[in-house]
Order: C-alpha cells, then structure tokens, then sequence
C-alpha cells in the first residue's frame, strides 16, 4: 500500500488535478477536499501549483483571442504554459493533468428525451430533444457550450459573468435572465424571456472556448435575435413563440394558430417515425391547442376530428396525414 510519505510528486499532483476539476465542475465534495489538503503539505503546494497553472492557460487563450489570433497561432503559447508546468512540478505527464483541469462536464438527450440540469452555481438548464450542452465553471467565469439542439437557461445571480458559446455567436447573459437557444442550422435563434443579455457574433465551433472580439449587441428581455452569417437580426417575441418556447419545457407542444405544415415540422423533431403531409393542400390549415410531446396521439386525434384528415401507416413506420 501507498503512503503519503512514499508517494511521488507525480501522484500528489495527479490527484490534485483530479480534485481541481471537480471542483470546477461542482462535483466535489468540498470537505473531503479540505480534509485531503490539510493532511499534507505537499498536497495543499501540488493544488496551488495545478490551480496556477489551470488560471494562467485561460488568461493566455484569452490573451490571444483579444489579438484575434487564429487557432494555428494559439498553439505555440500553450505549449509553453505547458512547459513552464513542467518545470514546476516535475513531471513529464503534465499534459494530461492539464486536460483534466480542463475537463467539462456534459449532458445530452436523444430524439424525444427531455432532461433538466441544475449548475454548479444553481442556474437552471433545460434540454430539449436531441441537444448536447457542455459547461466549465471557474473562480472567473461561467461558460455553457450549446453544441447540438435546444436549451433553455435560467441564470442565478452572481457576480461571474455567465457566457453561453454557440456555432456562431456568444451571449453574454446577465443575472436572472431567462433565455432559449436554439441551433437552426448554421443560423442561432434567442429569445429573451426575462431580464436581459448581450450578443456578439463569434466564429469557430461551439465545442470551442472563446471571448467576444466583436461588438456586442443588446437584447433586452421580450426581444430575440436571429444569427446568422448575414449578422444579427433583431425581432420582438411574439406570443406565439412565448408560447412554444415555455411549452416545450412543460413537455408540451402549444400551438396558436400556426400551420399544420410548421406544427409537422415541430412534432417530427420528438419522433422516432415522422409525420408526413401527403395531400399539400393540408400544409397551410391553421390549428391550435397543447399536445404531448412524448405522445402524439391526442394530436392525431385532433387533427380527425376537426379537419378529418386521414392518419395511417407506411411501410416504414411514417405517419402519414391524408385527406
């Protein structure tokens, strides 16, 4: 068996590494972290060193993105943090542990799942269908990365900022704002449902860490924003929209009015088999109501009796809607 005293530096840092991150992510236990730290002085020099390292790669990432540095240039710099890190504790494995203090952490749903988070700092993140979301909180900063789907975000009031990362813009949200992303293609949909943020276009990944190098634009709360590769275009949120984007996290689909041609398009993304409008002239019916997103057949049955459209089965599983 290891003891503290035969235990390399090495060991030392990897754990402490291992406790900088989840420290980070919120999953610690935080008083067996100090109980660790305090057992060893060695332990308490190991996290000092790991943490300095942790703050000193974001300042330079940050650094470099202030001087609109493309990706191929960032490199070189953090090699050198990496090296420096090196030197300062004494192992060659510092790379890896670097990755571990950069660790995210993530959540994902599947076609028709649903899912709620709660964040390190009490922000509340919903997932709707088929998203994927990434987040790393530090003594600096909060960032969520919206990787696939739909999300809604109700932010807790603190003093760090809160940045949300996308494929093609940041938003800079401020406390108690209550926002809804959505990734529509190569375009991004916001809508500001309570307190207000600020946004600015961002090029590269959404899986990609970046600060604003753009102006930012505000959008205040009842207004949205469509980006785009053609800018940012504002718009008042209609109650339609309201509705759909408060719907959604009550696992409910309501519909105002809207076509069937777009109620279709909304249904399809939580079904396994899609519906299919077979007869064109259906398309632009105007209905409403709340429906279940997780079962489709009170919608169904809405649409025979009021429309008496046809529903039936393909081969393939589709539902295809007639008259």
């Amino acid at each position: 068996m290891t003891t503290t005293e035969t235990r390399t530096t090495g060991e030392i840092a990897e754990e402490a590494a291992l406790w900088h991150a989840r420290l980070d992510s919120g999953t610690a236990d935080v008083s067996a972290f100090e109980e660790w730290r305090n057992a060893d002085p060695r332990h308490a020099a190991a996290f000092a060193r790991i943490e300095a390292t942790a703050n000193l790669l974001d300042k330079a990432g940050r650094a470099d993105l202030d001087k609109n540095a493309q990706p191929v240039e960032r490199r070189p710099q953090r090699r050198h943090v990496i090296q420096w890190a090196a030197v300062a504790l004494g192992l060659t494995g510092v790379a890896s542990i670097w990755m571990v203090t950069q660790a995210r952490s993530y959540a994902s749903t599947g076609r028709g799942e649903q899912r709620n988070v709660v964040l390190p700092d009490g922000s509340r993140l919903d997932l709707n269908t088929d998203s994927k979301v990434s987040w790393k909180f530090t003594s600096a900063v909060r960032e969520v990365w919206l990787e696939r789907g739909e999300i809604g975000l109700s932010v807790a009031s603190e003093a760090r900022p809160f940045l949300v990362h996308t494929n093609k813009a940041q938003v800079h949200a401020l406390a108690d704002t209550d926002l809804n992303l959505r990734l529509r293609g190569q375009a991004v949909d916001l809508s500001v449902l309570a307190g207000a943020c600020s946004v600015s276009e961002q090029p590269g990944a959404a899986g990609t860490a970046a600060t604003a190098t753009h102006s930012e634009t505000p959008i205040p709360s009842g207004q949205g924003a469509l980006i785009s590769h053609s800018g940012v275009r504002i718009r008042p949120i209609s109650a339609e929209d309201q509705a759909l984007v408060k719907g959604w996290r009550r696992g409910e689909l309501v519909f105002t009015g809207q076509t069937l041609g777009f109620a279709v398009g909304e249904y399809n993304r939580y079904l396994p088999h899609p519906m299919v409008i077979v007869d064109p002239e259906l398309t632009d019916l105007h209905l409403g109501g709340r429906f279940d997103t997780r079962d489709p057949k009170g919608f169904l049955a809405a649409l025979v009796a009021s429309f008496g459209i046809r529903v039936s089965a393909s081969d393939s599983g589709a539902i295809l809607l007639s008259k």
